[in-house]
């Protein structure tokens, strides 16, 4: 892997590959000299004469070569060392090379790609001239079918296209004809130009025609291309001027020709194109393309970028939070997408396993998103209810058994057994919750086991009993009638169970708790089935029961018999006389019944417990972050208090029927109307907040309304249960041994036939009916809204003002669209205070990827400066005078500049450039002279990979120190100054892994300036406090979102505690509040646009109050975040600048006392200016 050469970890090395790798050849030729294998190999295969080619020390090669380096030895994957030098640039190298070594200028690595490649994919005209001059053919690599050709094309280089052209077939022209058209409509490769597009295309065809060359017909068309084809003839070409959409198809319709339906670089333009859109507010042409990307790797079953699938999932995110909605097909494709992949990318797994929770989180969030924070609420409560109401039964039944069979007075039975629950569930939290459920579900099915074996053995066997049923008419399967009033039929079990088992499954908490505590996808779809084998065989068993309490009690009914008082103790009863012989397993059978109970109490409380926690306390009592102790004591006391409640609610049940229809009716009736909902956002997108929360408390009440009316009622309902008897009871008159049953004819009741519906339909009808109104309101509300405003669509959650361009405009005039709306808006007009509508570009160095705006010159108006990643250079752009710019003075630094800052380090006030050099792994100071012009650099040794650089005074002398994070060494760097602008050796601290960005500010009020460092790798910031003599503490760290990549410390919340603002790769922004004491409360994170890069925090719109912008680098746009006056932020308004925006400053250039906005564009090789409105 050439492009990452320097930061491979090689193992197996000598000291004479060291000495070669740091490029020093005295330190070679004495190891040499003292007997060295020059032709030792890593474990990457790699030699000392492989470094000496990718240092381009031609003369370490010549010695080497001398004294027996084998030059033909190649790194794995057969990565050649002329290949190497190739990609470094090396021109000298690769002269030697090929023509003193005779080195093959045709091999290729097992990815087929050529030397000629790679010189093309360093885009030097110098080594393709001279490569083409030794033979170098144009081979396509057999991985993606790029060829030296076709890269040129594809990175709009038409200088290399006209230099490898001529050694090609026509064929091969035309086709890098085509790709260099389609490349200029897809805005990853630059400013998207489909005019350009037009005439490479019109060439093509031209030159087709004229040679008689036609595109080979295809059958295949796509969806997302509205199965058109591409374009035959130049008329048909010319045709699609006067639509936009129709020239960016056919480009890709020509890139999947080209470059095939597997190549990377196809897929990223897919991808781009999706983003796009996105940014255009155009979500649902959005959301195609990025599926149609999903599709085309199942398609050809290739593996997608773990990365890649987690970004999809937070711009989805991005959009439920928006208020877009969202299919459910469109989540559940890219659910089935990373589930793939963690069955086959096994290196790729916890990535993988990460995105599915995190998509989890997304549709657990989707109602208050999707709908409103009101809705959400609503339905925690409900969901609260109902399993409170739930427990109490629960709780009620068992202690109902534990009584009859000890004697124990029923109250005394409920209150221990309602304790002792709420003492495990608060302390032990869902561990306990699980572990008990285990031991309690072992001793469960043993005891129904236990008495179904004695059961049998007491009945005369298996035979007898099922005769008796039979006779008794128990055993009724195919009952396949339409009556609703009957309990069990066919239809009630199969529609109406189904309806309640997902209602209870998939949108209550006790049940999605227990799948989280899995510790892999794969656990808990496994433990979804398990639970649902279980529970159809723990089903099938109390069946049998039923079969032998009735062959028991067949001829002597133990209520009417005064034996019971109640149904629920028939069983109890069953077993006392069944285990009469064996008093121990009577114990055992209580056992078995209060660990169903305890058992769902226990969930019960901690999933009540959680959901009041976090969509109650912390969402309507206090916004503020909570700390875990005080989140652990306020869930142990909310679960105490659920436990006692319980327990009172559990007397209340002791005046309702049967403990079986109480539960189903119950879980019913709250838990349909909350499935409701979930279907309407799900599968229904035009359904808005409106018509969700009056479809749901419609649909609650009614609900509610037939519970409470069929529990008044339960007397007067028409009774369908089959003949008892009490004939075989001596202690009782035989004179009753019949007890009439039929159907009770008091039916005054108007609305009896409703309340007689069996409790098995609740769940059905609770669906249904949120459903129905849902739509209906919608469509009422549609019909309004309409009639209202003929010519404007209004919405609940989002305002789009869109004008286009005439179809007949050039193809080079572009869109101009105002979005206004809940995440992220793209604003081309002055509106208000905090708006950049005006934005100019200055060409710099290649992949500028830090920038800094100071007064360099002292003429009072701020300069730019900006580190040169790719030209090795500092660029400074003087300030004019009214916000404009001269064109940069370029400054030689070290290798791949990352980081700049520009302070007066050597107090003659000038302010002078401080520069990390990444590769270089050193520091650069360059002195400023008095007039801008700066001195050359003085370099100071850094640890490895110097990422990020800040300037401050830390030791309290007066004199501006130098901190820097090294990525590659896992540390920070203090060169403390030595008081004329020099530095001294640093001092090194340890954080976490590969830092990516440092600041300094005193945070814990003692006037001492701390270090705050990004650790990207570790997705936690590190906060080392200063001892005051410029030396610091170990870290404390503090989780932020995944891959943090800039750090801002300002004071957010006008409590004059400095706070944490830190942009996450993930797309999200974390803000840590300081408590005071130089520690921090838990991230609050906000979502913005796609992978944020750099972040800055100042005072936008003259509130006084610090706002937050970020450079969103995949998005091509900075997002500016307003701060709403007390450290919260509004949802970004975003600006488009250059490709790749990699680094953001904010200031005011042109003295207007308004604050601008100035990009690094790594991607375009510039740097934007956005001017306050």
């Amino acid at each position: 892997n050439n492009d990452g050469e320097s930061s491979t970890i090689y193992k197996n090395v000598t000291v004479l590959w060291a000495a070669a790798s740091m490029n020093h050849l005295k330190i070679v030729k004495q190891l040499v000299e003292h007997g060295a294998n020059v032709n030792h190999t890593t474990n990457m295969n790699s030699t000392p004469i492989r470094c000496a080619c990718y240092h381009g020390n031609v003369k370490m090669a010549r010695y080497l070569i001398e004294k027996g380096a084998n030059i033909k030895t190649v790194k794995k994957k057969n990565d050649t060392n002329l290949s190497l030098s190739i990609y470094r640039k090396h021109l000298t190298m690769t002269y030697y090379l090929v023509d003193e070594l005779g080195c093959d200028v045709n091999e290729c690595d097992n990815d087929g790609y050529s030397p000629l490649y790679f010189a093309v994919k360093c885009q030097s005209i110098l080594l393709v001239h001279f490569l083409l001059s030794r033979g170098a053919r144009n081979f396509p690599s057999t991985i993606d079918r790029m060829s030296p050709l076709m890269l040129a094309a594809e990175e709009r280089n038409t200088k290399l296209i006209e230099a490898i052209g001529p050694y090609c077939s026509l064929l091969e022209r035309i086709e890098a004809e085509e790709l260099l058209g389609s490349s200029f409509a897809c805005a990853e490769h630059g400013q998207c130009d489909l005019q350009q597009s037009f005439e490479h295309f019109c060439r093509a065809l031209e030159l087709r025609s004229f040679h008689n060359l036609p595109k080979l017909p295809t059958n295949l068309t796509r969806e997302i291309f509205s199965y058109r084809q591409e374009c035959q003839t130049i008329d048909q070409l010319k045709e699609l001027q006067v639509n936009l959409d129709n020239m960016f198809t056919e480009a890709f319709l020509v890139r999947e020709r080209l470059l095939g339906p597997t190549s990377e670089s196809y897929h990223y333009s897919i991808i781009y194109r999706g983003a796009t859109l996105a940014d255009d507010a155009q979500y649902e042409q959005a959301i195609g393309f990025w599926l149609f990307d999903l599709e085309l790797h199942r398609e050809y079953s290739t593996s997608i970028d773990s990365y890649r699938l987690r970004q999809f999932s937070s711009i989805f995110s991005e959009m439920i939070t928006g208020v877009f909605p969202i299919s459910i097909n469109a989540i559940l494709t890219l659910m089935s997408a990373v589930v793939t992949e963690l069955k086959h990318n096994i290196e790729g797994f916890d990535e993988n396993l990460h995105t599915v929770l995190y998509l989890i989180t997304i549709i657990s969030q989707y109602i208050e998103k999707r709908f409103s924070v009101a809705l959400c609420v609503s339905i925690t409560l409900t969901f609260t209810i109902g399993i409170m109401l739930f427990m109490s039964a629960i709780l009620y039944g068992p202690s109902l058994a534990l009584s009859q069979v000890t004697g124990l007075d029923v109250w005394v039975a409920i209150i221990s057994c309602g304790v002792i629950c709420a003492f495990y569930s608060s302390i032990g939290g869902m561990k306990a919750v699980i572990w008990t459920d285990v031991v309690q579900t072992i001793v469960m099915f043993l005891g129904v086991i236990l008495s179904i074996v004695f059961g049998f053995i007491n009945a005369g066997g298996i035979w007898k009993v099922f005769e008796t049923a039979n006779i008794g008419q128990r055993i009724n399967v195919f009952n396949f009638s339409f009556d609703p009033s009957i309990r069990y039929t066919i239809w009630s079990l199969m529609i109406g169970g189904s309806f309640y088992a997902i209602s209870c499954s998939c949108v209550v908490q006790t049940q999605t708790q227990r799948y989280m505590c899995m510790s892999s996808t794969r656990a808990a779809q496994k433990a979804i089935w398990i639970n649902t084998l279980m529970l159809a065989l723990i089903l099938s068993l109390c069946s049998v029961v039923g079969l032998l309490i009735y062959s028991k009690y067949h001829d002597c009914d133990p209520l009417k018999a005064k034996l019971v008082s109640r149904s629920d103790q028939f069983y109890p009863l069953f077993v006392m006389e069944t285990f009469e012989r064996f008093p121990g397993l009577t114990g055992l059978f209580i056992a078995c019944i209060m660990s169903g109970s305890l058992s769902s109490i226990s969930s019960g409380i901690n999933s009540i417990t959680a959901v009041m926690v976090e969509d109650i306390w912390k969402r309507l009592i206090t916004k503020r972050a909570l700390s875990d102790k005080f989140q652990t004591i306020l869930s142990k006391c909310i679960s105490v208090a659920l436990g006692l409640l319980t327990v009172l609610l559990a007397f209340f049940m002791s005046y309702l029927t049967n403990i079986l229809v109480v539960v189903y009716s119950t879980m019913g009736t709250l838990a349909a109307p909350i499935f409701g909902v979930f279907v309407l956002g799900f599968f229904f997108p035009r359904v808005n907040n409106r018509s969700a929360l009056i479809a749901f408390f419609v649909s609650l009440a009614f609900q509610i309304w037939v519970l409470v009316g069929a529990t008044l009622t339960a007397y007067q309902q028409p009774r369908r249960s089959l003949p008892t008897f009490i004939n075989g009871c001596t202690s009782i008159n035989t004179t009753l041994n019949l007890i009439r049953t039929g159907t009770n004819t008091n039916n005054s009741n108007f609305f009896l036939p409703l309340y007689s519906i069996s409790f098995m339909w609740y769940a059905f009808n609770g669906v249904s009916l949120t459903i129905i109104v849902g739509l209906a309101c919608s469509l009422i509300w549609t019909s309004i809204t309409s009639t209202s405003s003929p010519t404007t669509s209004i919405s609940s959650s989002s305002t789009t003002t869109s004008t286009t361009t005439s179809s007949t405009t050039s193809l080079s005039t572009t869109s101009t669209s105002t979005t206004t709306s809940s995440s992220t808006t793209t604003t081309t007009g002055c509106t208000n205070l905090g708006m950049f509508p005006y934005q100019s570009t200055y060409s710099v160095g290649v992949s500028p990827q830090s920038v800094a705006v100071v007064d360099v010159n002292s003429d009072n108006k701020p300069d730019i400066i900006v580190a040169n990643f790719g030209s090795n250079t500092v660029g400074v752009l003087l300030n004019v005078g009214n916000g404009t710019f001269l064109s940069q003075t370029n400054y030689s630094v070290g290798s791949a500049p990352e980081s700049v800052a520009v302070v007066d380090v050597n107090s003659d006030n000038k302010p002078d450039i401080i520069v990390a050099n990444t590769l270089s792994t050193n520091v650069g100071v360059l002195l400023n002279t008095g007039n801008g012009i700066f001195r050359n650099q003085t370099t100071y040794a850094v640890g490895t990979q110097p990422w990020s650089v800040t300037v401050s005074d830390v030791n309290n002398d007066n004199k501006p120190d130098i901190i820097v994070a090294n990525f590659g060494s896992n540390t920070v760097s203090v060169l403390l100054n030595a008081g004329n602008g020099t530095f001294l050796t640093q001092t090194t601290y340890t954080v976490g892994t590969s830092p990516m960005s440092v600041a300094v500010v005193d945070v814990n009020s003692d006037n001492k300036p701390d270090i705050i460092v990004a650790n990207s790798l570790s997705n936690n910031v590190g906060v080392l406090l200063n001892t005051g003599s410029g030396t610091f503490l170990g870290q404390v760290t503090y989780i932020t979102g995944t891959n943090p990549k800039s750090v801002g410390i300002v004071d957010v919340n006008n409590d004059t505690k400095p706070d944490i603002i830190v942009a996450n790769y993930a797309n999200t922004i974390s803000v840590l509040l300081n408590r005071g004491n130089g520690t921090f409360l838990n991230a609050t994170t906000y979502l913005i646009g796609l992978s944020p890069l750099s972040v800055a925090v100042v005072d936008v719109n003259s509130d006084n109050y610090p706002d937050i912008t970020v450079a969103n680098s995949l998005s091509n746009a900075v997002g500016v975040l307003l701060n709403t006056g007390n450290g919260t932020f509004l949802n970004q308004t975003s600006y488009s600048v250059g490709l790749l925006p990699w680094s953001v400053a904010v200031i005011d250039v042109n003295n207007d006392n308004k604050t601008d906005i100035i990009v690094a564009n790594s991607g375009s090789n510039s740097v934007s200016v956005l001017s306050h409105c």
